[in-house]
């Protein structure tokens, strides 16, 4: 298959990323057993990370929404995370 010139190439940045990526997938299904909001915070904040946020406030909005979440589900849908 012939390709144009840019779509042979690799941006090896690109790749990075997106290993890393992974692999903060791979430690979120790690770090479930210790609780849903550690693992899914620390997901957020990781995914915040990569993208370069540097706005304070979606932060404390990415904590809050899971917290928020975790009560949600627990104490008026009755559903056990861990």
């Amino acid at each position: 298959m012939n390709l144009p010139l840019d779509m042979n190439m690799l941006d090896l940045g690109l790749v990075l990323i997106m290993l890393l990526f992974m692999a903060a997938l791979a430690a979120y299904s790690a770090l479930f057993k210790y609780g849903f909001i550690l693992s899914t915070a620390g997901l957020g904040v990781t995914t915040l990370a990569f993208c370069k946020c540097r706005r304070p406030l979606f932060y404390a909005i990415v904590v809050a929404t899971v917290v928020a979440l975790y009560f949600v589900f627990t104490r008026l849908l009755y559903v056990r995370l861990p």
